[in-house]
């Protein structure tokens, strides 16, 4: 669909940004080295020749960098596959993060914060490739000190349809009042109340409820007949 929509305008406006080839001199053929959803789209359209750029640089470094600059220039690239294309620019030049982005023409800091970005858990990376969350919430969420806390917010994030902005001000609670360790404690909580409630059920063979806390709370327990009242209150020993 991505490239029928480009053939259209190429057919309306013509290719704005030629592609990039390198003569390979064993074949005698030119090579194709950035360019392939331009290539795709004018061969939709039954065209027979290309407007092309040829790369003097003979070395594979030389070629791999003009291939991922001009990945990294896309303009539909996701935070993540931005992120993923700087890494390997500074990862195959062994360059530097400034170094990078005098390459780019962008800021050092914007590097930087694209590839913090990979340090964030799996879940939260997969909603970045997919733009379900932005750059701006990934770097927010990576102000938190764990993962779990990471994993709450997000969820929170998700659920309430949360702007950055909305973001950055629930990660300084979090981090001002552990709230984060708050929601943790409870669900622990109940998640023991659950167990002994469940004990209970079991013991007792009738619905039993437990309300308020670990240290302070009620137990409720049901029945349905006389001689079921009788029988737990033997049980319990009464």
């Amino acid at each position: 669909k991505k490239i029928q929509q480009l053939a259209k305008s190429i057919a309306k406006q013509g290719l704005l940004q030629p592609v990039l080839v390198r003569k390979d001199t064993a074949e005698g053929k030119y090579l194709l080295v950035a360019g392939e959803r331009r290539l795709r789209a004018l061969r939709s359209l039954n065209a027979r020749s290309i407007p092309a750029l040829v790369l003097n640089e003979e070395s594979e470094v030389g070629l791999l960098r003009a291939a991922l600059i001009e990945n990294i220039q896309r303009q539909d690239l996701s935070s993540l596959e931005e992120a993923v294309a700087y890494r390997d620019l500074i990862a195959h030049l062994s360059c530097s993060h400034s170094e990078c982005a005098q390459q780019l023409g962008v800021e050092r800091v914007t590097v930087t914060n694209s590839l913090r970005i990979l340090t964030l858990p799996k879940l939260i990376q997969d909603d970045l490739a997919i733009n379900i969350l932005s750059k701006g919430h990934g770097l927010a969420l990576l102000s938190l000190k764990t993962p779990d806390d990471m994993l709450l917010v997000r969820d929170r994030i998700i659920k309430e349809g949360l702007s950055v902005r909305a973001t950055e001000k629930i990660c300084r609670k979090y981090k001002k009042n552990n709230y984060g360790t708050e929601i943790k404690s409870k669900e622990e909580h109940n998640a023991t109340l659950d167990r002994v409630a469940e004990r209970a059920r079991s013991a007792l063979k009738t619905r039993v409820r437990l309300s308020g806390s670990t240290q302070k709370g009620k137990i409720e327990i049901s029945y349905f007949s006389l001689a079921q009242l009788e029988k737990i209150i033997t049980q319990l020993g009464c």
